[in-house]
């Protein structure tokens, strides 16, 4: 099977790591994928040159482009038409705009997939890039699918038409399921379940013993507000305050980096919280099994425009290799921390963050369980492998039974 994977940078930027796992299980299963990146951005996984290899990119306008829309446009006036038309109808002029910028280089990827007979486009996001592989689907006859996150499903774009027209809508948590199905109407299919997956590493993060006089935390997570890193820092004040000595290594970058380091000034951690800037996927993984940490952490909120987390990847990976864990009430990380898996905190509550972090520190037989527990329920729960397969098996079928799939 030839399948074509629409993305907003990836393997370019840092924001899409948690793909790679989902394409390179494809690729040794002997899939042929092609990656059509929605726009590009500085190159970070340098070392997937497999997926690369396989990179076709292209910016939203060029000569060859142009060249596609020109030919769409005068060969398929009525498919034309009907994009056209739902970029009409999108919900607020900003995202028809956005969705109309996208009409040019879906004309190039229907070629693409006539050209070389693409059995299928699938679309990371349910927002532009999803709008891109529904105008690639009308123009080429290829059937499509959309994997929906978090907060493209909060954007509101054309998910009812998207919902008509895909194959299938995926949603990765069942907040986004119920989300999902609220905009559809009663005749639109609805979405199925199927979390991410991470794969299970052979390396795994050695056990602790005794009381940890330094806390070493690692956080994976771009800078932005929905991270909620201010009430890290802010728990690290008060950990300092009660005596206990803790290190956090942020991996990640953002535009909240220099308030970040006004308020861990501010508030006298600045030798305690450390700003290593983007790492690539494979680094991050390594640095998750080093050994140099006692647990992961990611504080998340929900931000003031809405946006929240689905079930970050950061944390199963964590999991996957045997870190104890503490998550926030925030969209899915119950879901994923349920049982034992992990710590659940309230967000924006640094108080409590600091008491979870606290008991990490002094509990060496709570850390053993939940280090044990988080690599279960990964391994029962959040298989790459498994999600992957069930993936492929959606692809290949051209229809399926709706509801919880994995």
């Amino acid at each position: 099977m030839k399948c074509v994977y629409v993305t907003k940078n990836l393997p370019f930027g840092v924001s899409e790591a948690f793909i790679f796992s989902e394409l390179e299980d494809h690729i040794r299963a002997g899939m042929d994928i092609i990656v059509v990146p929605l726009m590009r951005a500085k190159l970070v996984h340098a070392q997937k040159e497999a997926i690369l290899a396989r990179t076709r990119a292209k910016s939203l306008i060029d000569i060859s482009i142009l060249f596609a829309f020109a030919r769409v446009c005068i060969s398929q006036p009525v498919q034309v038409l009907a994009c056209l038309g739902d970029i009409a109808s999108s919900r607020s002029l900003s995202l028809a705009i956005r969705n109309a910028a996208v009409l040019p280089k879906a004309a190039w990827l229907a070629r693409l997939c006539r050209s070389e007979c693409i059995d299928h486009i699938h679309s990371h996001w349910l927002a532009v890039p999803s709008t891109m592989a529904l105008f690639a689907s009308r123009l080429s006859g290829t059937p499509f699918s959309i994997t929906a996150h978090r907060y493209d499903i909060a954007q509101r774009n054309l998910i009812d038409t998207k919902g008509r027209h895909a194959r299938f809508v995926r949603a990765i948590d069942e907040a986004g399921l119920r989300e999902i199905k609220a905009e559809l109407r009663k005749d639109t299919p609805p979405p199925i379940l199927v979390r991410m997956g991470v794969p299970l590493p052979s390396r795994m993060a050695p056990a602790t013993t005794g009381y940890l006089s330094v806390l070493r935390v690692i956080v994976g997570a771009r800078l932005v507000e929905k991270k909620g890193i201010a009430f890290l820092i802010k728990a690290a004040s008060l950990l300092r305050e009660r005596g206990q000595a803790i290190t956090i290594d942020i991996f990640g970058e953002g535009p909240l980096e220099v308030p970040l380091r006004t308020l861990a000034d501010g508030l006298g951690v600045t030798d305690w919280v450390n700003f290593r800037g983007a790492a690539s996927h494979d680094d991050l993984l390594n640095h998750l099994a080093s050994g140099r940490y006692h647990a992961a952490v990611l504080p998340s909120i929900v931000a003031a425009d809405g946006d929240k987390e689905g079930i970050p990847v950061f944390l199963m990976e964590a999991m996957a290799t045997g870190l104890p864990v503490i998550g926030t009430d925030n969209g899915g990380i119950p879901e994923l921390l349920r049982d034992g898996a992990g710590l659940v905190v309230s967000q924006r509550n640094e108080m409590e963050l600091a008491a979870a972090l606290m008991r990490i520190a002094r509990d060496e037989e709570m850390r053993a369980t939940l280090a044990q527990k988080g690599r279960e329920r990964v391994k029962h729960d959040f298989s790459a492998e498994n999600v992957a397969r069930t993936l492929r098996n959606l692809f290949a079928s051209p229809g399926f039974e709706t509801g919880t799939t994995t």
